[in-house]
């Protein structure tokens, strides 16, 4: 009986085991590690020299540093580190994301006062431009002369959407922020290889630059609308999900009744997951990266 029961144990083992190997071997992990000396460098330069936080004003630590781990890949893919910045009537926190070595983005979020920066912060238009300047200096990239370009003949007091090759430049308004997004198009498809900048009235700044971020396989839609949503229309008929109750038995929906006038197809270009170009989201649902949980709970309520 005994031997019976450490058969039983070890294949128990086993099993935990080898689901512990396939959860890992898919799945990025997040890791805790001592700050990496050129990722703190790179980030604090930046910060310095693009964003231009004045320094002077400051103390500055470390708050938070992680590594994302591809066991697939076997390496490091992603690092964020994040600062908290301690002034006289002004606190903040700074955060900067790196993808194999490369920084994609960087956020300035306000937690007490305000945002101390070298020049005093002018229209978001004249802000962009400074930030885009500085960046292609610090960085030595060339190809961003047409975006710049683009920025500089545009009005951005008001929403607009200019296309110019393959890109197409979008200015976002809202109550509280300004979003100025250049966008990669082909064939009328819009690509996750996209840069932004964000500009809150109290002062915060979202940065993101995901040109490089991406590999783009083929520009082929091999599906058309008509067939996506005969093939969505045909899954519908057995899909059903749960309704969270409380401490009542969860409520069954199923046997939806599908009004096809109001079906909309959208062919989306970036992975599961990733972050969508907040300028697509019309109708002023745009918000800044990452979303802070106060915004997903408002936006669980919007969404019902």
């Amino acid at each position: 009986m005994s031997g019976g029961i450490m058969i039983k144990s070890f294949r128990s083992l086993l099993l935990l085991a080898a689901l512990a190997v396939v959860t890992t071997a898919f799945a990025p992990m997040l890791f805790a590690y001592s700050v990496d000396v050129s990722v703190n460098e790179k980030a604090m330069s930046f910060i310095r020299e693009v964003i231009q936080l004045d320094f002077s004003k400051y103390s500055v630590e470390v708050r938070d540093y992680f590594e994302e781990y591809s066991a697939g890949l076997g390496r490091t893919v992603k690092k964020d580190i994040t600062y908290t910045f301690t002034g006289e009537g002004s606190k903040l926190h700074v955060s900067c994301r790196f993808a194999n070595e490369t920084l994609y983005d960087c956020f300035v979020r306000v937690d007490e006062g305000l945002a101390f920066y070298v020049q005093p912060l002018a229209d978001p238009s004249a802000l962009a431009v400074g930030i885009l300047e500085r960046y292609r200096r610090w960085t030595g990239d060339g190809s961003l002369d047409e975006i710049l370009g683009v920025l500089k003949t545009v009005d951005t007091s008001k929403n607009v959407t200019v296309k110019k090759g393959n890109w197409t430049f979008k200015v976002l308004i809202t109550a509280e922020s300004t979003w100025l997004s250049w966008l990669y198009t082909v064939n009328g498809v819009t690509f996750p290889n996209c840069i932004g900048i964000a500009v809150e009235k109290n002062g915060e700044i979202s940065f993101y630059d995901e040109r490089k971020l991406y590999r783009i396989g083929s520009t082929d839609v091999k599906i058309s609308r008509d067939e996506a949503v005969a093939i969505a229309l045909k899954h519908v008929e057995n899909y059903s999900f749960e309704i969270f109750m409380g401490d009542k038995p969860p409520l069954v929906v199923r046997n939806f009744t599908i009004v096809k006038e109001k079906i909309a197809a959208e062919l989306l270009s970036w992975a599961q997951g990733g972050r969508r170009p907040i300028p697509l989201l019309e109708g002023g649902l745009a918000s800044r990266p990452p979303l802070p949980e106060e915004h997903i709970h408002d936006m669980r309520e919007r969404l019902g």
